[in-house]
C-alpha cells in the first residue's frame, strides 16, 4: 500500500507499506492518506486541501486559460454551454466566475465540475493549467 505523509498543507513523503499497522510515524503528520488506488499518483510537493491531494499550479489570467482550452481544443462556446447546464443558483455563480474573473485557479470548486462535464480528470486540468501558464 502506498501512502502519502501530509504536513503544513503539502506533500511530504510517500512511502509503501504492507499495511497501516506498519506505520509509525503518522502521528508526526498532519494527515496520512492511502493513494493506492489515485489513478493519478500525487508526488511530494503537491497541496492538500479539504482532504483532496493536487498539483498546485499558480494562478492563470483569463487570456492564458482561454488559449490553454482553445489549444486543448476546447472552445469557449463548450464552457458556457457546460455552465449553462448546472442548476441555479450554480449556473448564475459559475458564469460570473468565467465571464469576469480576471485570474483563473486550479483549486477553485467550479474547475472539478466543468471538468467532469467536458470529461476531463486529474491529470488533463493539472496540464491545462501548466500550459496556460505558458502562454
Amino acid at each position: 500500500m502506498k501512502f502519502a505523509f501530509i504536513n503544513d498543507d503539502v506533500v511530504k513523503k510517500i512511502e509503501d507499506f504492507e499495511s497501516e499497522d506498519q506505520i509509525l510515524d503518522g502521528h508526526l503528520y498532519q494527515a496520512v492518506i492511502n493513494i493506492t488506488d489515485y489513478s493519478y499518483m500525487p508526488k511530494i510537493g503537491w497541496s492538500y486541501k479539504k482532504g483532496i491531494l493536487f498539483l498546485y499550479c499558480a494562478p492563470v489570467t483569463a487570456r492564458q486559460i482561454r488559449r490553454g482550452l482553445l489549444a486543448s481544443g476546447v472552445f469557449e462556446a463548450d464552457i458556457e454551454a457546460a455552465l449553462n447546464s448546472l442548476p441555479e443558483p450554480t449556473r448564475s455563480v459559475s458564469l460570473i466566475e468565467w465571464r469576469q474573473s480576471n485570474e483563473f485557479f486550479r483549486d477553485n470548486s467550479l474547475v472539478p465540475m466543468v471538468a467532469v462535464m467536458l470529461g476531463w480528470n486529474a491529470e488533463q486540468l493539472d496540464n491545462l493549467w501548466i500550459l496556460s501558464s505558458k502562454l
